[in-house]
């Protein structure tokens, strides 16, 4: 069983970096077009008499905020539980848990490796092994 947990812990924290790295990609795709976003919402308001009432820069924001700051919540505690698991603490355990149940939504990945979290986390030897 101490392997599991080891290989669990490797797994979110590869699981947490791909994340991580997924969102700044995203900010490295998005950013270059502000720009875009800019003149588009130019356009708008000089091209329409009526105000369409969203705004091209507001729709670039929530499309950042959804895909940078959401995964950087699911990813970063993923590492953070990850690195718990790996050293054998309780609190990893806990956190890990927790993330589990985030990433059931991420199919297929997530939600194998979330079955594979709890399959590990809920034996009575996982309790056992886990140090405070």
């Amino acid at each position: 069983m101490e392997r599991h947990i080891r290989i669990l812990g490797i797994l979110h924290i590869a699981n947490g970096a791909l994340i991580f790295l997924g969102a700044f990609s995203a900010v490295f795709l998005l950013a270059p077009m502000s720009p875009f976003f800019r003149s588009l919402d130019h356009a708008f308001r000089h091209a329409f008499i009526f105000d369409l009432g969203i705004p091209a820069l507001k729709v670039m924001a929530t499309v950042l905020f959804f895909s940078v700051i959401v995964p950087l919540f699911i990813g970063v505690p993923g590492i953070i539980a990850g690195c718990g698991l790996y050293w054998k603490k309780n609190w990893g355990r806990v956190l890990a848990f927790v993330v589990g149940i985030v990433i059931l939504l991420e199919f297929p990945f997530g939600t194998a490796l979330g079955i594979y979290t709890f399959w590990v986390l809920l034996k009575p030897e996982t309790a056992q092994l886990m140090t405070s």
